[in-house]
């Protein structure tokens, strides 16, 4: 846990990692600081799932595997419930 890194990502909300999953895609090691999506967590009313447009509201990675428009292609043929949603928007990078 003591390891050096390239890059210290202060911020575990949507963009730090967004930037956190480009920087490991580069191949450039980096640490999140911060409780991943803890505003969410922590500080949105009850059933609240988005609080921006869905343009807005993509997390951005490498590969594209994280946004609003992948997720409903993956659940189009299948019911999401509240739990497998949370899971996805709680994801984080490694």
């Amino acid at each position: 846990m003591n390891a050096l890194v390239e890059v210290a990502i202060v911020g575990a909300g949507p963009y730090g990692l967004s930037l956190a999953a480009h920087l490991n895609g580069a191949g450039i090691q980096t640490r999140v600081l911060g409780r991943p999506m803890d505003s969410w967590r922590s500080h949105m009313p009850q059933g609240m799932l988005l609080k921006s447009d869905p343009f807005a509201s993509n997390l951005s990675d490498p590969q594209d595997f994280y946004t609003l428009a992948a997720f409903r292609k993956s659940s189009r043929s299948r019911t999401v419930n509240r739990s497998q949603l949370n899971s996805i928007l709680f994801a984080t990078t490694a």
